[in-house]
C-alpha cells in the first residue's frame, strides 16, 4: 500500500505538446518549458497516461523497466494544475 501522500490515481498533464522531425519525437511542456527528445515508445507511454491509471497497478506493472524512478511534473496529481491556472 502506497503511503497517503500517493495520488491513487495518475493522470498525463494536460499541458503537452507534441512534435516530429526528422524521426525524432519531441514533447513540450507548456507550463514549465521542457523540451525532450525521446523514442517513440516512451511517447507512447506518456500518451497511455491520458485518461489516467490506477497507482499501484502503474507501480507494478513498470518496477525495474526504467532503473532508478525520479518524480516528473509530466504526471500530475492535480494538486498542483488548480494552483497554476492563474498564470
Amino acid at each position: 500500500m502506497q503511503s497517503p501522500s500517493v495520488p491513487a490515481r495518475l493522470r498525463r498533464s494536460r499541458h503537452l505538446s507534441w512534435f516530429a522531425h526528422m524521426g525524432a519525437v519531441y514533447l513540450f511542456h507548456d507550463l514549465y518549458g521542457y523540451l525532450m527528445e525521446m523514442s517513440p515508445d516512451i511517447a507512447d507511454m506518456i500518451e497511455a497516461f491520458g485518461g489516467g491509471v490506477d497507482t499501484e497497478e502503474t507501480i507494478a506493472y513498470y518496477a525495474g523497466k526504467f532503473g532508478k524512478p525520479v518524480g516528473h511534473s509530466l504526471f500530475q496529481t492535480g494538486r498542483l494544475e488548480p494552483q497554476l491556472r492563474g498564470y
